[in-house]
């Protein structure tokens, strides 16, 4: 299979390359600084405004201050935004699921998010620059873990010592011989960008995001390898936790965004018990789990994907749809039914499943009874009324 990858000739390349000058890189920076000082000259002002106590100079010159520094926090904004939505973001013309088919026939840096891009492009600097023959996955694994600190979180959930893991990887720098560089990608790199573009396409990501290569380094990436090894970790463990920062991502972005559906459904609406009816006998003796998951604020299960697919499936059946969960104790069974009950709740499942009450009974020998009984007395009523 041919590996082309042509940074430079990549769309997303225009936003490694800008991302490098000061006015760019510090424009969030520049932006809360200036915000600070506006709303610092603006209540000087507003206080000489109010009480007369400030010398008319004094008031002329903050309130021109004020406006001097909005007018650099919009200018912030915008260089900001352009870096950001414009460059950073660049529209791609194939989708990924397309590129999996024949990756050979693109270039597969036009599909690494600006993170990606960032670190590829100073491992082939770094490389460059030592004069080596071959660009590693090892670089693109320390640039990438340098550059990025919200990737801590994995690091810092995983039990591993960031700081220790960029020392191993220094020190294998230095043992590196000098040769003639020919921008020659070595098989782990080009294993670790064709195993995240599969990741990224699982996740249903339009972009090779960080994470993704993060995943896709723990396989092929013989350093990664190395230190999961004897920190008895495995592949799953880091997979598990990039979903996790990905979901908390998500999460945040979501709730600035309080008035798109997602937002909305998440926090409920009048008289949402009205939808059920009563069911007195039943929420006496069980527990419903879809309030449950309501109130935790529907938290994300991590794992298991394939299996509470399965069970949605199964579920949507218009017959046989029993499923019975096998397994020992903290393997997560229950979480695959609380899993069930978020997405049924806020319409992700399938339309069979969507919208329906999760119900867990919890009931002893005598209350099972008394449960039949209630259960046969109504019965016997809906009969008497036909």
């Amino acid at each position: 299979m041919g590996f082309k990858f042509d940074l430079k000739r990549a769309e997303i390349f225009q936003a490694v390359k800008w991302n490098q000058y000061p006015i760019f890189r510090f424009a969030n920076l520049f932006k809360k600084i200036f915000l600070a000082l506006f709303i610092f000259l603006f209540l000087i002002f507003l206080y000489g405004f109010i009480t007369d106590s400030l010398a008319e100079k004094t008031q002329k010159l903050s309130l021109g201050l004020t406006i001097v520094f909005l007018v650099f926090i919009l200018i912030s904004w915008l260089l900001e935004s352009f870096l950001n939505s414009g460059l950073k973001k660049p529209k791609l013309e194939v989708k990924i699921s397309e590129v999996i088919k024949n990756p050979e026939n693109h270039n597969l840096a036009e599909f690494l998010s600006f993170e990606g891009a960032r670190a590829a492009w100073k491992s082939i600097k770094f490389a460059r620059t030592k004069k080596l023959p071959e660009i590693s996955s090892s670089f693109l694994f320390y640039y990438l873990i340098l550059d990025n600190p919200k990737l801590n979180f994995i690091f810092s959930r995983a039990l591993l010592d960031l700081g220790e893991i960029k020392k191993i990887i220094k020190a294998h720098f230095k043992i590196l011989k000098e040769s003639e560089f020919r921008e020659n990608f070595a098989k782990d790199f080009q294993d670790t960008i064709f195993e995240s573009l599969k990741i990224a396409h699982k996740k249903g990501h339009s972009r090779i995001e960080a994470g993704d290569i993060l995943t896709a380094l723990a396989k092929h990436d013989l350093i990664f390898k190395k230190v999961l090894i004897d920190s008895n970790l495995k592949l799953k463990d880091i997979e598990n936790l990039t979903w996790w920062l990905e979901d908390l991502k998500e999460k945040i972005e979501e709730s600035s965004k309080f008035w798109e559906w997602k937002s909305l459904i998440r926090r409920g609406s009048l008289a949402r018990e009205w939808a059920a009816g009563y069911t007195v006998t039943l929420d006496r003796f069980s527990i419903d789990l879809s309030e449950i998951v309501r109130q935790q604020g529907f938290p994300e299960i991590i794992g298991h994907q394939k299996e509470i697919e399965a069970m949605e499936r199964i579920l949507a059946k218009g017959e046989i749809n029993d499923v019975l969960i096998v397994g020992e104790p903290g393997s997560g069974r229950k979480s695959m039914v609380y899993a069930i009950a978020s997405k049924s709740v806020l319409g992700e499942s399938l339309p069979e499943v969507n919208y329906k009450r999760i119900i867990q009974l919890d009931l002893t020998d005598d209350e099972k009874e008394e449960f039949d009984k209630s259960v046969q007395n109504v019965r016997d009523l809906i009969e008497k009324i036909k």
